[in-house]
């Protein structure tokens, strides 16, 4: 936008004001962009131009200088001085144009003050100038009076705003032109674009404006098009009947609807158009302007409706479903097919002096009566019912009943079309499955019980797991600790070695009793739903773990929004327990351990995030985890059961909830825990009828 304002800049007419200013005051003046481009220039210093501009080192400095000097007024200055690092004064004064700073008329090389000459003898000796000629080249800078130089900075910042005036004065010109010619090409690309015919007759009747439309229906171009009349390009009569509506809407001074045809190559063709006059200031009729959709469609489309119609009353009449048109219930037929005859045992003319009433079973006023209110009101448009029905000969049939609501063309009334099928043999089948489902739900009560039997069993192998296994294993460990205490200080190293494993074993095998104990009263254990505070609750849990957390160094970090969240709190206690756990035990190995708990709402779930830096896993084994008794890593290197992640597993899926993890071998694992948003009816999670998620 700057480089397109700086185009519009008359830099002929401002080199013209430049000159005349430099010979009028002596000031040497010049035009530069914000990227430092000389755009204009006039009467340049020659200390500058054959000295500090030539040599490379000096020239950065002007660089340099221009640069600050052009930053300084992007803060908002007027004008602003500025010594440049070659020693001179300059001053520069920005041009605005449109609120935009797009360039400075800067102006400088004299002095405000007699200048050091000693300080430019060392300037020409470092850059190498001859010192004789650049000190001549100094004695032609000018030395100046502040005042003098404010009067000529005024005249420059009058001639920067005649500068941008001139320049404002081009941009909005070209901007209205713009403007103007898009609105122009919008109108424009409406009219072609549209699906309809556009166009414009004079007075006269003769072609003043045509769309693309137009010009494609007629096959030939807009340019040959204007100035021609209805007759040249359409039949007589059709183009007769197009001036009458035109002379319509003149007379009338008024927007009129007309439906028009038109014999066209692909035969007669149906348009509804709308015409109104156009006026000129004064109020004189000028013309017509006619919008002419196609209606060809819409028209074989009611011719369709009636083919259709015909087709309708063939397939009523023949079809294989009984059918019966009625305005209510308790109202005589207004038709009924051949099928349904047949299907009752009645004859036409018998039906159509009967009613549903006279034919249905006598639970009909219980069984239908309500949909046939809803019909008859509006309230629905279809339903099928399952009814039975009286033939004339007094048998019963079952029947579906497909009833649907059928607006009259006034738009007022109506009528039903039931469509009526005959499955009395399906019913029949229907009451055969009944009886075999009875004797399916006698077999499943008897497999419940083998299965609450087998329950049973398992509960009592868990008692003696739990009492019958432990009592030998403390029996064996309280041997072991008693061997050691009495004769430990005989026993030699590789001896109490043994005793040591021993010990050990029992304890890993107590525990691994105990986890398949948690496991399986886990696995059987009631799902109670409970409010809990998660916040509270993941405190409270990592509280246990403190000492080994600062023994380890670790850096524990948590995310968590006070909120509460239902779920079973025993089933979410021990997911994360296990996986805090796990996170401790993988992560303490590395230099700085650290451990990150978040919690997040989604929208149907709550997600919980454990994130570590320890030694992670390879994700090919991700579902193996957790599985029971499955072990990534050696026993001899991280103990455990194998059964800590089957735990979170299973209480995860008792919740309805989700586990899965995320690693990087030496990098660390992430494991989510995705619960499902309950709302609390009752308290018994397992009875999913009572839950709502």
């Amino acid at each position: 936008m700057k480089n397109k304002i700086l185009e519009l800049i008359d830099f002929e007419k401002v080199d013209s004001l430049l000159e005349g200013f430099n010979k009028s005051t002596g000031f040497v003046t010049a035009i530069l962009d914000l990227d430092g481009t000389v755009l204009s220039k006039s009467g340049w210093r020659q200390i500058c131009t054959e000295f500090h501009r030539i040599n490379p080192e000096s020239a950065k400095r002007c660089t340099l200088s221009d640069t600050v000097l052009a930053g300084k007024l992007a803060q908002g200055e007027k004008y602003h001085f500025y010594k440049c690092l070659n020693g001179l004064v300059d001053v520069a004064v920005p041009i605005l144009i449109k609120g935009q700073h797009i360039a400075n008329l800067f102006s400088g090389q004299f002095f405000l003050e007699e200048p050091d000459r000693l300080f430019f003898s060392k300037q020409a000796k470092h850059f190498g100038f001859v010192e004789k000629n650049y000190l001549n080249a100094l004695e032609k800078v000018p030395v100046l009076s502040l005042e003098k130089v404010k009067i000529a900075m005024d005249f420059m910042q009058n001639m920067t705003q005649l500068i941008s005036e001139m320049t404002y004065q081009k941009l909005e010109q070209i901007e209205l032109n713009e403007a103007m010619l898009k609105s122009n090409m919008l109108i424009q690309n409406i009219i072609d674009n549209s699906p309809a015919l556009i166009y414009i007759f004079d007075i006269e009747g003769k072609i003043q404006l045509v769309n693309n439309r137009f010009e494609s229906l007629f096959k030939t171009t807009k340019n040959e098009l204007i100035g021609k009349t209805r007759e040249s390009i359409m039949p007589k009569d059709v183009a007769k009947q197009h001036l009458k509506n035109d002379l319509a809407v003149i007379h009338s001074r008024k927007s009129m609807t007309f439906e028009e045809m038109n014999n066209e190559a692909t035969g007669v063709k149906y348009y509804l158009t709308q015409k109104f006059p156009l006026l000129d200031l004064d109020g004189k009729v000028t013309g017509v302007c006619g919008i002419s959709t196609d209606i060809s469609e819409r028209k074989l489309a009611e011719k369709v409706l009636r083919e259709s119609e015909e087709r309708f009353r063939k397939v009523f009449e023949e079809g294989p479903l009984g059918m019966a048109m009625a305005r209510f219930t308790n109202e005589p037929f207004l038709n009924v097919n051949k099928t349904l005859c047949e299907m009752l045992g009645y004859s036409k003319e018998e039906l159509l002096n009967m009613n549903f009433r006279n034919i249905s079973h006598p639970d009909y006023e219980s069984n239908d009566i309500e949909t046939i209110r809803k019909i008859a009101s509006g309230e629905i448009q279809k339903r099928q019912i399952e009814k039975r029905y009286l033939k004339k000969n007094g048998d019963i049939i079952w029947a579906n009943r497909t009833l649907t609501r059928i607006e009259e063309s006034d738009g007022k009334s109506f009528y039903a079309l039931s469509m009526i099928e005959d499955i009395t043999q399906r019913k029949k089948a229907e009451q055969e499955i009944i009886k075999l489902n009875e004797s399916l739900e006698q077999r499943v009560i008897e497999r419940t019980a083998q299965l609450q039997a087998a329950n049973k069993e398992l509960e009592t192998f868990t008692y003696s797991v739990s009492h019958d296994l432990k009592a030998p294993l403390r029996g064996i460990d309280g041997y072991g600790k008693l061997l050691l205490d009495l004769y430990g200080k005989s026993l030699n190293d590789e001896a109490l070695t043994f005793v040591k494993t021993i010990r050990n074993s029992t304890m890993q095998m107590g525990q691994l009793i105990e986890d398949l104990l948690e496991y399986s009263r886990l696995e059987r254990s009631q799902m109670i739903n409970d409010t809990i505070k998660i916040n509270v609750l993941i405190a409270s849990i990592t509280s246990t773990y403190k000492d080994e957390l600062e023994i380890n160094g670790f850096n524990l970090k948590t995310e968590i929004p006070d909120i509460e969240l239902i779920a079973n709190e025993k089933g979410l206690t021990i997911a994360l327990r296990n996986l805090i756990e796990n996170a401790i035990k993988f992560s303490k190995v590395q230099p700085n351990p650290c451990i990150e708990i978040k919690v997040e709402e989604q929208e149907n779930f709550w997600l919980i995030e454990i994130k570590d830096n320890g030694i992670g896993f390879d994700m090919k084994y991700h579902q193996r985890i957790f599985e029971i008794f499955q072990r990534l890593h050696r026993a001899e290197d991280f103990q455990g059961t194998g059964i800590g992640l089957a735990m979170v597993s299973k209480a995860m899926q008792r919740m309805q909830g989700k586990v899965w993890a995320e690693s990087i071998p030496d990098i660390g694992s992430t494991f989510y825990l995705e619960l499902p948003k309950h709302k609390l009816y009752d308290k018994n999670l397992s009875n999913h009828t009572n839950l709502i998620g």
